[in-house]
């Protein structure tokens, strides 16, 4: 193709279909095309090659809510002998995954100090300034 759109295109599809059992085992095996558009698919992997090129970077992620990067953010980056500090404001479904399903897997929450925190602060609207790991709160 010599050329391309100026936006690309965005692909809707949920689910993909395969001719032969074999197109959907190489693509099982060795990711060589889509299966379920929640898992992958070429929108956002275009967006994530952009977001990755904007900011000087080989790899981004996307993802299709917030909570699905929360989640998989803390849970990349924590075992039983973590210990996260989180503030008590922050999103309902995030204080839901801190608070009650992260400590069924032995991970230790702190609500003293600040370390993360989702700004503004969803519906209590509360922005959060950051200063040499001190946290200043206000109600603008």
């Amino acid at each position: 193709m010599k050329s391309k759109p100026v936006v690309p295109p965005i692909y809707m599809s949920a689910t993909y279909k395969f001719d032969t059992s074999d197109d959907l085992i190489d693509v099982v095996q060795n990711r060589t095309g889509f299966i379920y558009s929640r898992w992958d698919n070429p929108t956002v992997m275009e967006v994530e090659k952009t977001l990755a090129s904007m900011e000087g970077y080989d790899h981004a992620l996307g993802f299709g809510s917030g909570m699905a990067a929360i989640t998989n953010s803390i849970m990349a980056f924590t075992n039983q002998e973590s210990r996260i500090i989180a503030i008590r404001e922050v999103y309902g479904g995030t204080h839901e995954f801190l608070f009650s399903f992260l400590p069924t897997l032995g991970i230790d929450i702190i609500t003293k100090k600040l370390r993360w925190s989702t700004t503004p602060v969803c519906l209590l609207i509360r922005i959060m300034t950051l200063q040499k790991g001190k946290c200043a709160v206000s109600a603008e």
